[in-house]
């Protein structure tokens, strides 16, 4: 898969690690998924939210396993190899930049809903589809759970607001975190 000069929606779907003097990075593309030398894409906010919580990773060392690593940052095997899309026998390698903590979710919040009306949460993403909730113009704390999909001249993303899911249209979300 060749992913054009001015592609966009590049997913991480987990750290980047070190090979000799590059860096790869997991990705989702248009259904595909694969590892991308990270020089080669432009930094945007989940980079730099990454960057910025460098707590939440640890490089291994010589002779560290996924075991010892449970037990230093007392996490269990299969948290920090789901964190980091591990399969076993969990083979880690020196140099490797792994996951130590659970990932934060990054909120959003409504914006461009006017005060005496709500967000609806849709059972599919279509204008027209089953009402399963509604978000008030001033609401926070929404998790999007998923890609986005472009409908028509639309942009619609699968949420989560006080459990509910469903599908609104991201016009109306911004990032609050």
């Amino acid at each position: 898969m060749i992913i054009e000069s001015n592609g966009t929606k590049i997913q991480f779907t987990g750290p980047d690690i070190q090979i000799g003097k590059s860096r790869w990075v997991p990705i989702k593309y248009k259904d595909i998924e694969g590892w991308v030398n990270r020089g080669y894409l432009k930094k945007d906010c989940q980079l730099r939210a990454m960057a910025a919580d460098e707590s939440n990773y640890h490089t291994v060392d010589f002779r560290e396993t996924l075991f010892s690593l449970s037990q230093r940052y007392k996490h269990s095997v299969k948290e920090i190899a789901k964190w980091n899309q591990l399969q076993p026998p969990y083979s880690l390698f020196v140099g490797q930049r792994l996951r130590i903590s659970p990932p934060s979710p990054c909120y959003y919040r409504v914006v461009k809903v006017p005060a005496n009306d709500v967000l609806w949460i849709r059972s599919k993403p279509i204008v027209k589809s089953q009402r399963v909730g509604a978000i008030l113009h001033n609401g926070t704390e929404i998790i999007i759970t998923g890609a986005e999909l472009d409908i028509k001249k639309s942009r619609w993303v699968p949420v989560k607001y006080k459990g509910i899911e469903g599908w609104v249209n991201r016009a109306f979300l911004e990032k609050d975190c």
